[in-house]
């Protein structure tokens, strides 16, 4: 039997830790990531575990290469006499959307290795809370539709009211790097609706960050609901 929850009791959890070669500090490492409870045991190991599963990929990948980076990178600064800037890597959780049996939350995985700047890495999932179930963006269409051409129509269409701040062929790059997996829910900002996004320089300069569009909800067939 499925649990009769409509939302979710979200507690963040936090870890830092700090790297070290022949005393000095070469990484810093930042993470800040949901537990889910106050829904059924089921659902809740379930969408647990994902996590959990994230944050044990983002932790491996960091105390391993992007250690082993840093200190590479240390050991030529100390070769070449050059100043050595100690590398970072964050991993943040946001929940956007947490009601009407749906929880959906986005994760930005960030890391400095020493340039002019970092880069982040945007990911996101969201769940029906009673079952556990990963939705995908096609279920909030009618079945069949094209909601490839739905979604990109209205998205190109905010994009078409400020283009400076993308790529001049933003509207190719948009269709040619879309993907159904990088969206969320949204109740926050002026619109709220179903958000789809982009990495960095998939369409737009750096410092136009992750660009995202919401399609609001009153353009689904079947908006968030139990």
């Amino acid at each position: 039997m499925y649990s009769t929850f409509q939302s979710a009791q979200v507690t963040l959890r936090s870890v830092e830790r700090s790297f070290y070669y022949r005393g000095t500090e070469v990484l810093n490492v930042e993470m800040e990531y949901p537990v889910v409870s106050g829904i059924g045991n089921r659902a809740a190991a379930i969408i647990n575990g994902r996590i959990r599963s994230q944050v044990n990929s983002f932790w491996n990948y960091v105390r391993n290469q992007l250690y082993r980076e840093a200190v590479s990178e240390y050991r030529n600064a100390m070769q070449n006499g050059y100043p050595f800037r100690e590398f970072s890597a964050v991993l943040s959780y946001n929940v956007e959307y947490n009601r009407n049996c749906h929880l959906s939350i986005f994760r930005e995985m960030f890391q400095y290795t020493g340039g002019a700047h970092g880069t982040t890495e945007k990911r996101s999932d969201t769940w029906n809370i009673r079952t556990g179930r990963l939705i995908p963006i096609s279920d909030y269409f009618e079945r069949g539709a094209d909601y490839k051409n739905i979604i990109l129509t209205e998205a190109i269409r905010q994009a078409d009211a400020d283009p400076s701040i993308y790529f001049e062929n933003y509207a190719e790059l948009m269709e040619q790097n879309f993907d159904p997996e990088s969206y969320y829910l949204t109740d926050a900002g002026p619109t709220p609706g179903l958000v789809i996004y982009y990495q960095e320089y998939e369409i737009a300069p750096y410092a136009s960050g992750t660009p995202t569009f919401t399609i609001p909800y009153s353009m689904l067939k079947y908006p968030p609901s139990c």
